[in-house]
């Protein structure tokens, strides 16, 4: 059988059109950096405190086990002295009391060791005492006679334990380490508050104070003795509110609430010079961690609200990732061996809804370590006739927990996303078809299930300024119509064709499929 050559070359285009083919990419944009291995924040939990006691400096430690510690002072002045209580618990089962032998406290810190054994000292008027387990007993021993200012107990890799205060009536901070049931006393220097201190991975001490000279000051005995270093001679500390952490790399860091510049920052040091960044204006009382993972979190109370925030490990740009929308005081914050954090705070309000069920007073426990899924990683933005094509990585190693889906956001401004759809765990793409070429776009996706939503953990930004694409049809739409077009020739080809040889006539000879011959 003869095969008419047009015929077939349109049969051939026919079905290569139908194939769908994806435009080339103009351009590929990389997503931020996942910030926090753990997921959707829980609703803040609300310990009642209006019959109770009236929580000020809270502070947080959390056990191998994820259950947090804490301990503030309560400050019901006119109607006692003020005492310190122990909190304890997660969800709906808290556990708290009033610490016996804290009368009148000043000052105070806890620390959790290896075997989840829980420390604290406490300046009470004349002693600086010491607290093992105090949730369970609260007898104490004393650490020396003296009234002291401010004090601070950590425990290094050895089970030492230390702890540093500030001698009110020489003006001399001190550090103490127990060493065979006796506490060794040495002095340091004179200062005017000594605020935070942590310990090396080397069981170093690093802390920060202020002074009448320099108004923060690091200190450190990493080098066999002790060494001294301003870090912000152009701010006023604000009291409570500085707190010292060491990278993995031995780097010190610092973040304090200047209250001279209404603002919170973060001091480092970089080549042995300090650098001082600015976190938040208008903000103070923050408190910082360093996770497993060698990120920075800081939480600090701004503008009627409590934020926690993180840095990209690449440098200290700062990305909030959560805000509670709600009134703080000092803040405390902490990381666990997974990753996951936890923040303590004193939360005040004025009731407008009577039938709520929180006070007017109350303590906030808040945490990421919910069930829910880490977000995807590796977001990048490509053309396609349709739309702008989002693509993502599903890989969430050790924290994938039974994906359900993919949610998309986006906005027209960094941190001002809505949300604009969704697709299941099998899809790893998400085609935008309401993009409109020549928009700066911000996008954001979120993995979810059952337990709830990740965090905003993976970005990607996109300016598509000369780009082009036409946002109605998609590549597949164009296949559909150029074979519609193709079939309707090849149809119109061949009726001409036959239409062409004219008007067929009847041979009465021909039967059976036979010709005669000699035709």
């Amino acid at each position: 059988m003869s095969r008419n050559p047009v015929v077939v070359l349109l049969l051939a285009v026919c079905l290569s059109v139908l194939v769908p083919v994806s435009a080339p990419s103009p351009s590929t944009v990389a997503s931020a950096d996942t910030l926090f291995p753990a997921g959707q924040w829980s609703t803040p939990h609300f310990y009642d405190l209006e019959t109770g006691p009236s929580a000020w400096r809270p502070t947080l430690v959390v056990d191998s086990d994820g259950v947090p510690h804490g301990v503030f002072i309560d400050t019901s002045w006119a109607e006692s002295t003020p005492i310190l209580w122990y909190l304890t618990g997660s969800n709906s089962t808290w556990l708290s009391g009033s610490i016996t032998g804290t009368e009148d406290v000043g000052s105070f810190s806890i620390a959790i060791d290896a075997n989840d054994d829980l420390h604290m000292c406490a300046a009470v008027p004349g002693e600086v005492r010491y607290f093992v387990n105090y949730e369970a007993d609260s007898s104490y021993s004393v650490i020396e006679s003296v009234s002291a200012d401010s004090c601070k107990v950590i425990v290094d890799v050895d089970g030492v334990v230390h702890a540093l205060y500030l001698d009110a009536e020489s003006s001399l901070m001190k550090h103490a380490r127990l060493i065979g049931g006796e506490w060794a006393i040495e002095s340091i220097d004179e200062v005017a508050m000594m605020d935070s201190v942590t310990l090396g991975s080397d069981g170093t001490v690093h802390g920060c104070y202020y002074s009448d000279e320099s108004p923060l000051v690091y200190f450190t005995n990493s080098s066999g003795d002790w060494e001294f270093e301003t870090v912000d001679s152009e701010c006023a500390v604000q009291w409570w509110s500085s707190t010292v952490a060491i990278l993995s790399d031995g780097t010190p860091v610092l973040s304090y609430g200047d209250v001279f510049n209404e603002n919170v920052k973060v001091g480092y040091r970089v080549g042995g010079e300090w650098a001082v960044s600015v976190v938040a204006s208008d903000a103070g009382y923050p408190s910082m961690a360093v996770d497993t993972y060698d990120n920075l979190v800081l939480c600090y109370v701004s503008q009627s609200s409590v934020f926690v925030v993180t840095y990209d490990a690449g440098g200290f740009m700062w990305l909030a990732v959560n805000s509670f929308n709600q009134i703080g005081s000092p803040t405390a914050v902490t990381t666990d061996a997974d990753g996951y954090v936890h923040v303590l705070y004193r939360y005040s309000f004025t009731l407008s809804d009577p039938d709520s069920s929180a006070s007017t007073d109350s303590l906030v426990y808040a945490t990421n370590s919910l069930d829910v899924p880490r977000g995807p990683n590796s977001v990048t933005i490509s053309a396609e006739r349709g739309g702008l094509k989002l693509s993502w990585d599903a890989d969430n190693g050790d924290y994938a927990t039974g994906v359900t889906g993919y949610r998309v956001y986006r906005g027209e401004s960094e941190g001002a996303q809505s949300y604009l759809g969704y697709v299941d765990s099998s899809e790893l793409t998400y085609l935008d078809e309401s993009a409109e070429p020549g928009t700066d776009y911000y996008y954001k996706i979120t993995a979810f299930n059952e337990a709830g939503e990740s965090l905003f953990e993976s970005a990607a930004a996109v300016d598509t300024v000369g780009w082009s694409w036409d946002a109605g049809m998609s590549s597949s739409d164009y296949g559909l119509i150029v074979a519609s077009a193709v079939i309707v020739v090849l149809v119109a080809l061949l009726v001409y064709q036959k239409t062409r040889r004219g008007p067929q006539v009847h041979d009465p000879r021909v039967s059976d499929g036979q010709r005669p011959k000699g035709t």
